[in-house]
């Protein structure tokens, strides 16, 4: 395509398991975006599929279980008072808008809960 707003590139998926880990299933990959079309997560699940938080309504991607790769930046890390103590949330932002799409409990955690609405 030449001469438009968009520019085809090819890109190339790489992963670290052989093809026989793999369930005789394609893996299906999906593409979320934030509000200002920026890439935001490649996941092998879909954003319905996911488990909600009662708490906030967010929906949970445990990376020890699915395969995401989250194209966010860290944001604020803020501590919210609860009836039984304070919860942590160390926020994901987009890269290009900053708005917050995703929050952790800690850096290093493997949750990442889908803000509602995000």
């Amino acid at each position: 395509m030449s001469g438009g707003r968009f520019q085809y590139r090819p890109i190339l998926v790489t992963d670290s398991k052989d093809q026989e880990e793999y369930d005789s299933a394609s893996v299906s990959l999906n593409v979320f975006r934030c509000l200002c079309k920026q890439v935001a997560v490649i996941a092998d699940v879909v954003l319905e599929e996911l488990p909600l938080r009662r708490r906030d309504g967010a929906r949970v991607i445990d990376t020890s279980k699915r395969t995401a790769k989250f194209h966010t930046e860290e944001g604020k890390t803020i501590f919210i008072r609860r009836t039984d103590g304070y919860e942590m949330r160390v926020f994901q932002n987009c890269k290009t808008c900053k708005v917050p799409i995703f929050y952790r409990p800690s850096p290093t955690s493997h949750l990442y809960f889908i803000i509602k609405g995000g």
